[in-house]
């Protein structure tokens, strides 16, 4: 059963990370926005990376 336990390790490590980096996107286009709206600059709208 080691195998199994192994690769469900495996698999739930990497779904964490890719959860921590959808997160970490979505946190900094909320950065973004924030920006954006309080300084209502429409040059930084039209920006993205």
């Amino acid at each position: 059963m080691a195998s199994v336990s192994e690769t469900f390790c495996r698999d739930f490590g990497v779904s964490l990370a890719v959860l921590l980096l959808e997160m970490k996107a979505t946190l900094e286009d909320f950065e973004d926005q924030l920006l954006s709206s309080g300084q209502a600059e429409p040059e930084l709208e039209g920006v993205s990376g």
